[in-house]
């Protein structure tokens, strides 16, 4: 969409809040001057440029050079972000007005999940001072919540008839059940039992055509259009591969509170030359920092909980305090900026390659993550506040006393004693005097679980390893030496010859 058609439509949109909040009584004078303010400003920005041009073009014509140094404002731009930051001003009484809009009849063939969980994100009503106009509110909510339990009950899905089966309890939904079944002509049989009372409301419809197999109403209403929550809503854009309502995500996130991505723009983002790190998931990664950060490679504190970065290059991207989860594959993380990694949650996800060498980890969750840190090649050794669960820690000597207090923090990470020779760590006794050429092959990781299954050894020496409890399936031990005990239940026949 042309931006400036859709300034127009923001325009005429915003015109009609303004009337329709009169109609409730609801004072928005100072919203409405700032709506005129922005409107007027950009009207005579408008006009200073359109002279401006003429000028030019008129000086061009007589041969005089144009030498004045000129700033090419997008203005639309300008508009656009403007309007936007007022309709994010506005939000509660647009949702009020929606509310409303939502609730004029009882058609069910709409899509109000996107409206019900906002409305329910918090009490947005208390904003409004006029008591009629919170009961009227109120009043609404329980019709659009008795629309939510009717379209989820056809869809199979029950966590609200659950929520709100006590019906004794609830005269407000009772009402507007009453108010459902007066304007449907709807008799009912059963008046307490909410499961019996929409088993009827559905033979009802059923028997008048009314709601059947082929209605608009389909489960991914329920799973995905819900603006509320970036991260929830761009994993299910990547789980279920909805992109047709990519559109609708687009026009509905705040990035910043200082950009707002258009149609066509969002599309250009992934495109652009200084974006290029962020890989294919340029437009969602800038949807959740925003595209001034984006450029700047400066992730900090940003929250990419389930947010897929498999194809983002780390390399001199500024990531202090960023949340990840459960991430299997980085790509040159071991290369942030400054080599920072200090309070990033990175609990859960796969850093078992990752080189430590240089880094700052101060306050970092690293629990679970089969980190290997060797605290000796630490920029800064203050992490006793880093979350060292699930992790292999590598120290010399001169860290006894440090190693001390992090063994009665973190008694679930693996601390090796080395003094420059790993081999020498008693929970690789097992390896005998070629621990080091073993680890180096296997990893740490799994020599500590005593695990050579699919591992090839081939003439490497290994006669003075203890095979107790040793996993080798699929191993190749030709000319290794190895001393197996068949009675230690070993299967012999898996192993490669």
């Amino acid at each position: 969409m042309d931006l400036s058609v859709k300034n127009l439509n923001n325009i005429n949109y915003l015109k009609n809040v303004f009337k329709e909040l009169k109609k409730y009584q609801i004072n928005c004078d100072s919203h409405e001057q700032e709506f005129n303010n922005i409107i007027n400003n950009y009207e005579l920005n408008k006009q200073k440029q359109i002279y401006e041009d003429l000028q030019e073009q008129e000086n061009n014509e007589n041969g005089i050079p144009n030498l004045k140094f000129k700033t090419n404002n997008n203005l639309e731009l300008e508009l656009n972000n403007n309007l936007e930051n007022l309709k994010e001003h506005l939000k509660e009484e647009i949702l009020l007005i929606e509310l409303m809009n939502a609730t004029n009849d009882w058609n069910l063939n709409i899509d109000i999940d996107e409206l019900f969980y906002a409305i329910n994100k918090k009490d947005f009503f208390k904003k409004f001072a006029n008591l009629e106009l919170q009961q009227l509110i109120i009043s609404r909510y329980h019709n659009l919540l008795l629309k939510k339990i009717i379209i989820d009950y056809q869809l199979k899905d029950e966590t609200y008839l659950k929520k709100y089966e006590n019906l004794e309890a609830m005269p407000l939904l009772n009402n507007s059940i009453k108010k459902f079944c007066e304007y449907n002509g709807i008799t009912l049989t059963n008046t307490y039992d909410l499961k019996i009372i929409l088993d009827e409301i559905l033979d009802f419809f059923k028997n008048k055509d009314i709601i059947n197999d082929n209605t608009e109403i389909m489960e991914v209403n329920k799973t995905f259009l819900m603006p509320i929550l970036p991260s929830q809503n761009i994993f299910y854009i990547l789980k279920n591969n909805y992109r047709k309502y990519l559109e609708q995500i687009r026009n509905k996130l705040i990035l910043e509170k200082e950009y707002i991505f258009g149609d066509s723009e969002c599309d250009r983002m992934k495109y652009d030359p200084k974006l290029k790190y962020l890989g294919d998931n340029a437009v969602f990664v800038l949807q959740i920092i925003g595209k001034k950060r984006g450029k700047k490679k400066d992730f900090r504190y940003a929250d990419f909980n389930e947010i897929p970065v498999y194809d983002i290059d780390f390399t001199d991207v500024k990531v202090v305090g960023v949340t990840f989860h459960e991430t299997e594959k980085f790509k040159n993380l071991d290369k942030v900026y400054n080599k920072d990694l200090s309070n990033v949650n990175l609990k859960e996800s796969k850093l078992d390659n990752i080189n430590f060498d240089g880094f700052t980890i101060n306050e970092a969750n690293l629990a679970y993550t089969n980190a290997v840190i060797d605290i000796r090649t630490l920029k800064s050794k203050n992490i006793l506040k880093t979350i060292l669960d699930g992790c292999f820690i590598i120290y010399g000597k001169e860290d006894i006393e440090l190693i001390k207090k992090l063994k009665s923090l973190y008694s679930h990470a693996i601390f090796i004693e080395t003094n420059g020779k790993l081999y020498e760590a008693k929970e690789f006794e097992y390896l005998g005097k070629n621990a080091k050429e073993i680890i180096e092959l296997i990893g740490i990781k799994k020599a500590y679980n005593k695990d050579f299954s699919d591992i090839d050894f081939k003439e490497i020496n290994l006669e003075d390893v203890d095979f107790t409890n040793v996993k080798i399936l699929n191993a190749n031990l030709k000319n290794t030496n190895a001393k197996l005990i068949p009675e230690e239940n070993y299967k012999l026949e898996r192993i490669r010859k």
